[in-house]
C-alpha cells in the first residue's frame, strides 16, 4: 500500500500537479480508491471524494465549481462512473479522446478493459517513474495545517442535495488524538470500518489508525456472513460500524456467538438507548460508545471514554474534544439555552470546517455552525442527544422528537429498527406514522406494536400506522426518511 501510495503521488506530479490542487474521486470502494486518496494527501493535492448520490445537474456543477484538474472514475459490472461522467458533461461514453473531458479535466479510468475516453489507471502510474522520492517528501513537508486535506459531502439524508464540505489537515488530524485516546486505539490494534470510502465516517478513523499505526480492515461491500468470518479471522479489536445497518445483522445472526470475539474491545455505534443496551448484553467484555459528528464536523467531535458509566456510553453522546466550543441555542429565539435545556446544537473553532457557505453550511455571523442537531449540555459536561431539527413533529401545537417515539419502539423485544415521520393531520397538524424492522426469528404485528406503545407514550404521540420494512431506502449509510414518506404515499 505504501509503495502504491508513493506510485500515485509521483504521477501526479508527474502530471504536474501541485500542491493545493484538486482531484475528484467518483469510484467505487477498493484499495485503489485507498492509494488515490493517500497518495494525494501526501503530495498536498486535494482529493474531492463524491458522494455515491452526487448526480446530474449537481455534480455537473461540482465538476466545474471546485476547478478539478483530474477526474479518477471506476468502471465495473456494478457501477460505470466513466460513462456517468460524461454524462453529466453532456457527452455520450467514449465522445472524448485520451485528453479528458471537457472544462480541462483529464480522467484516468480505474478497472477492467479500459476505453478509449480515458487512459487507465496503469498508464497514469506508470509516468510518474521519474519523478524522485525526494520531490514528492518536499511536496509533504511544505504542507501547512491550515491547508486543505479533503473535500466530501453531507449524506444528503434531508434534502436530497449533498452539501460540500472542505477539510482542512486541521480539522482531520486534530481530531486524532482525542479519538485514539477515547476508544484506546494504538499500535496493534485492529479497527474495522465498514463504511464508504467517500464518507466522513471512514475517511476520520482511517486518519486515526494511521497515526496510530493501527491496522485498518474494510470491505469492498457489506455482507453479515462475510463480516462475522472477517471478524473472527482477523481478530479485530475495534468495530466503527457506526450505523445499526452494519452491526444488528451481525449480532442478529445464527452463527453470532460472543465467545468467538475475545479481542474485539471497542465498538462504536450510534442508535437510540434501547438499541445500544441490546449491542452491549450482545458482548458483554466490550465498551459499546456512543459518539457525534459529521461531514461539516470533520468526523467525530464528541465521544465518551471507554471507562465511563454505561448511562453515559450509551444514553449520551460525551463530551466535546478539547479545543471545540459547543453551545445550545434556542432554534426560535435564537437565544443560548441554560443547562440541561434542548435547543440547537452549534459548534465553533478547532475542528470546524470553514464557512463554505456557497455550498450550504449554516454559519452564524460569529463563526457558530449550525448543526440542525438537537441536544443538551448537563452541568457535568456531558451532552445529550435529541434527533435532528427536520425530524421534530408538531403535534397539536407541540414539538415532538421523533428519536423519542423511536425510542419506544425499539424497547420492544421483537423490533430491530424503527424510524419515524411526520404525516399531515387536519385536526393535529402531524402526526407520527412509524416504519419497523422486525429482528430475525421474531414476529409481531401492528396491533401488537401499537397496544405496546399505549402503555409507554401519550395518545398523541402514538404512531397512527405501522408499517413493516424488510429493505430500506438508504442514502449512503443513513436511512433516507423522506423517501420512507413516499412509500407511505404509494401504500394503498
Amino acid at each position: 500500500m505504501v509503495e502504491r501510495m508513493f506510485s500515485v503521488a509521483r504521477a501526479l506530479r508527474a502530471a504536474g500537479l501541485q500542491r493545493g490542487d484538486r482531484i475528484g474521486l467518483l469510484m467505487e470502494d477498493s484499495s485503489t480508491y485507498l492509494e488515490v486518496v493517500l497518495g494525494a494527501v501526501l503530495l498536498g493535492v486535494v482529493p474531492v471524494l463524491f458522494n455515491e448520490v452526487t448526480r446530474g445537474d449537481h455534480l455537473r456543477f461540482l465538476l466545474g465549481a471546485l476547478e478539478l484538474k483530474m477526474l479518477f472514475a471506476s468502471r465495473s459490472e456494478c457501477m460505470d462512473f466513466v460513462h456517468l461522467a460524461h454524462e453529466v458533461q453532456g457527452h455520450g461514453a467514449g465522445s472524448s479522446d485520451k485528453s479528458g473531458i471537457s472544462n480541462g479535466i483529464v480522467m484516468v479510468q480505474v478497472g477492467p478493459e479500459p476505453g478509449e475516453e480515458a487512459s487507465s489507471c496503469c498508464e497514469f502510474i506508470a509516468r510518474g517513474a521519474s519523478v524522485s522520492q525526494r520531490d514528492i517528501t518536499e511536496q509533504a513537508d511544505a504542507i501547512n495545517p491550515g491547508d486543505p486535506l479533503v473535500i466530501l459531502f453531507t449524506s444528503a439524508v434531508t434534502t436530497g442535495v449533498p452539501k460540500t464540505c472542505v477539510l482542512s489537515n486541521l480539522d482531520v488530524l486534530g481530531k486524532v488524538e482525542p479519538f485514539t485516546e477515547r476508544i484506546k486505539l494504538g499500535a496493534g490494534a485492529r479497527i474495522w470500518i465498514p463504511l464508504h470510502m467517500f464518507q466522513v465516517g471512514f475517511f476520520a478513523p482511517l486518519a486515526a489508525a494511521l497515526s496510530a499505526g493501527a491496522t485498518v480492515v474494510a470491505s469492498e461491500r457489506f455482507d453479515a456472513v462475510a463480516t462475522l468470518q472477517m471478524l473472527r479471522q482477523e481478530k479485530i479489536t475495534h468495530a466503527y460500524p457506526v450505523y445499526p445497518s452494519y452491526w444488528l445483522p451481525v449480532i442478529y445472526h445464527l452463527d453470532f456467538f460472543p465467545s468467538d470475539f475475545a479481542a474485539l474491545t471497542h465498538i462504536v455505534l450510534l442508535g437510540p438507548l434501547a438499541l445500544l443496551r441490546r449491542a452491549q448484553r450482545s458482548l458483554p467484555q466490550s465498551s459499546v460508545m456512543n459518539t457525534y459528528g459529521g461531514a461539516e464536523q470533520g468526523g467525530a467531535i464528541c465521544m465518551p471514554f471507554d471507562n465511563d458509566p454505561s448511562e453515559i456510553r450509551l444514553g449520551a453522546i460525551g463530551r466535546p474534544y478539547p479545543g471545540l466550543e459547543m453551545r445550545i441555542v434556542d432554534p426560535g429565539t435564537g437565544q443560548v439555552c441554560g443547562l440541561a435545556e434542548v435547543g440547537e446544537i452549534q459548534i465553533r473553532r478547532g475542528g470546524v470546517s470553514a464557512a463554505h457557505n456557497e455550498f450550504g453550511s449554516l454559519y452564524t455571523h460569529d463563526g457558530w455552525l449550525q448543526t440542525s442537531d438537537l441536544g443538551s449540555i448537563a452541568p457535568d459536561g456531558v451532552v445529550y442527544y435529541y434527533g435532528r431539527l427536520s425530524e421534530m413533529l408538531n403535534i397539536g401545537g407541540r414539538n415532538i422528537s421523533a428519536t423519542s417515539i423511536e425510542a419506544v419502539l425499539s424497547e420492544h423485544p421483537a423490533v430491530s429498527v424503527a424510524q419515524v415521520i411526520a404525516v399531515s393531520d387536519p385536526q393535529m397538524g402531524q402526526v407520527p406514522a412509524a416504519f419497523v424492522e422486525l429482528r430475525p426469528g421474531y414476529f409481531s404485528d401492528a396491533s401488537d406494536l401499537l397496544e405496546y406503545c399505549r402503555t409507554r407514550l401519550s395518545e398523541t404521540q402514538i404512531p397512527r400506522s405501522i408499517s413493516f420494512v424488510t429493505d430500506w431506502p438508504m442514502s449512503a449509510s443513513k436511512i433516507h426518511k423522506p423517501r420512507l414518506a413516499k412509500l407511505l404515499e404509494e401504500t394503498p
